[in-house]
């Protein structure tokens, strides 16, 4: 069913991914100041992880699962600031790759990383005292993401996330640059996460609107690669630069005209 989603997603982070993530964190460093970045491609600080990980209610005894793990910032970060064990998964065997070096690198023997299609992993229920994403469900349709989660989270465990969420309706043009181009499936509203986290059977749900913060670094994004752009130019070449430029400028247009935003949800199994 998700197979042909897969494709597209694997092929986006594993074509050019070791210029992408050249790129990436040149632009990222800049984004976010002094400590907030640690190695994450995506719209929340350091700041952010730590203050969901707090609501999740995440220590230094739990098993996180990370899905959508990507370049294993976020999994290496927490288990390194707070000791907790975590599994990070994803589908780009690049990606894997590169987050267990990164774990090597920092001596961390508490976060492992697997590859695999989420759909297709076979991960043991009532294992997980929170699973976590980090601007990567996009990818990841929640009607069946969801009931997974709650499957694999131990009872009391908790699911976590922060996530693109839609403010107004889209255009057919919007929702192809900002879904089809990036291998996404459709942006949920906040409503539908609330609905569809319920319907999971999740409660004590926590909603933290980040739209405000997402503007921000949006507006910096651009304003980076601009800034470096000879330097990303030389890196990547023009036509990678101009193709990243453009999908950045479509996602600040959408955010700005006050039809996209991001938010953190947290919801309990009982």
């Amino acid at each position: 069913m998700f197979s042909k989603l897969d494709d597209k997603i694997r092929m986006l982070y594993d074509d050019k991914m070791g210029i992408s993530t050249k790129v990436h964190d040149r632009i990222f460093s800049l984004i976010f100041k002094n400590d907030e970045y640690i190695g994450q491609y995506s719209d929340n600080s350091a700041t952010d992880l730590l203050r969901m990980a707090k609501k999740a209610e995440i220590n230094k005894n739990s098993h996180i699962l990370d899905i959508g793990s990507g370049p294993g910032g976020p999994s290496c970060f927490l288990a390194s600031t707070i000791g907790c064990k975590v599994t990070g998964i994803d589908i780009s065997s690049n990606y894997v790759a590169y987050s267990n070096s990164r774990a090597k690198s920092m001596s961390l023997n508490n976060v492992e990383f697997i590859e695999a299609s989420i759909w297709e992993a076979n991960l043991p229920s009532n294992t997980y005292d929170s699973i976590i994403g980090t601007g990567a469900w996009c990818h990841l349709d929640p009607k069946y993401l969801f009931p997974l989660v709650y499957k694999w989270l131990k009872p009391g465990g908790t699911i976590a996330f922060m996530e693109r969420v839609k403010i107004k309706e889209l255009t057919d043009d919007e929702i192809y640059k900002l879904c089809t181009e990036w291998a996404c499936t459709e942006i949920k509203s906040i409503t539908d996460y609330f609905n569809l986290l319920y319907s999971s059977g999740f409660s004590d749900i926590y909603f933290e609107n980040l739209s405000i913060e997402y503007k921000n670094i949006l507006q910096r994004c651009i304003e980076s690669r601009l800034k470096i752009k000879n330097e990303l130019i030389n890196i990547s070449g023009k036509e990678f630069f101009e193709n990243d430029f453009k999908l950045a400028e479509y996602e600040k247009k959408a955010a700005f005209a006050g039809k996209l935003g991001y938010a953190m949800f947290v919801g309990k199994k009982i």
